[in-house]
């Protein structure tokens, strides 16, 4: 979902071809499970493929993360795509102040949503 974003060190997807079903996915890491649960249970995420809505659920897993804390991702099913540029997205808010270890998310701090988005073009 944040491809655009090259500090993340994404690439954006490469040689998708017309019909191919492809999936959504992100992360959040903290530093503690429990930091990451509060996450979960606090965020509002917006995420959307050209404009149209995916639903968004509980995290596919949250787990020991491999450079210390945890981390929980999400892999969205976006169906079928057209040949075309493509562009996903993303935007998380939260409905009470979170911690992850390093810095406050949410009402009230200096990171109340955070956005991105991933372009790519389905040949």
């Amino acid at each position: 979902a944040l491809c655009d974003d090259r500090s993340f060190g994404i690439a954006p997807p490469a040689n998708i071809a017309a019909g191919s079903t492809i999936d959504i996915y992100f992360a959040w890491f903290a530093a503690t499970r429990q930091q990451v649960e509060d996450h979960v249970a606090a965020a509002v995420y917006d995420v959307r493929l050209d404009g149209n809505r995916i639903n968004v659920g509980a995290p596919t897993f949250i787990r020991p993360s491999p450079g210390g804390g945890y981390e929980a991702y999400w892999y969205l099913f976006a169906g079928q795509v057209a040949a075309g540029q493509r562009r996903v997205t993303y935007r998380v808010t939260w409905n009470r102040q979170v911690f992850d270890g390093s810095a406050s998310f949410g009402p009230g701090t200096g990171i109340p949503e955070e956005t991105g988005s991933c372009s790519f073009t389905v040949r």
